[in-house]
């Protein structure tokens, strides 16, 4: 059973998929990561752990990338604690390289309230404006194809830190699917 089940109709055993990570990331989880891929569980899923600006994706590789609770990340950056900032549009740049015309860029994160600094909302409370995502891919070579409901939560306390006990699991998050313009 996947960890996050929206997945289970975008990955496949018929296919070549990757996971990617930082270091920081797999430090801070540490050993809740590990089931993920243990016994051979996911046989078809390369792990990638390595900083967002240091990623190496060939060319239109990609019909699907998930960025799932992590695009708030792009924002925080802390050297001092191991957690190197990211150049958001070089990802951006990047990930309309690495995805084949047509292919789908879905996201899903906690929502920050409308107007909330990216870096603070990121670093403070792990989430992000969702203005914010759609402003970082104005202009791209993504287009917004549909925004889904299902996920949002307008009892959600958007000032606690998303994993808080209190609203762990049931924050209210944005879901954004983007297609990739030929």
């Amino acid at each position: 059973m996947s960890d996050h089940p929206e997945l289970t109709c975008v990955c496949s055993f018929q296919r070549n998929d990757q996971s990617h990570n930082n270091q920081p990331y797999v430090d801070y989880v540490k050993d809740e990561i590990t089931p993920r891929y243990a016994d051979n569980r996911l046989p078809n899923v390369k792990q990638l752990i390595v900083e967002a600006d240091g990623l190496q994706l060939a060319d239109a590789s990609f019909d699907t990338t998930l960025a799932i609770l992590t695009w708030h990340d792009f924002y925080y950056g802390d050297a001092t604690g191991g957690w190197p900032e990211v150049n958001e549009a070089g990802l951006v740049n990047k990930l309309c390289r690495a995805m084949k015309p047509g292919s789908v860029l879905g996201i899903i994160d906690h929502v920050a309230e409308a107007g909330a600094d990216p870096e603070r909302a990121a670093e403070d409370l792990h989430r992000v404006d969702p203005q914010r995502i759609k402003d970082d891919l104005a202009g791209s070579c993504f287009e917004l194809e549909a925004e889904a409901q299902f996920l949002r939560n307008p009892d959600d306390q958007i000032n606690k830190v998303a994993m808080d006990p209190a609203v762990r699991g049931k924050t209210d998050r944005v879901i954004f699917k983007y297609r990739r313009k030929n």
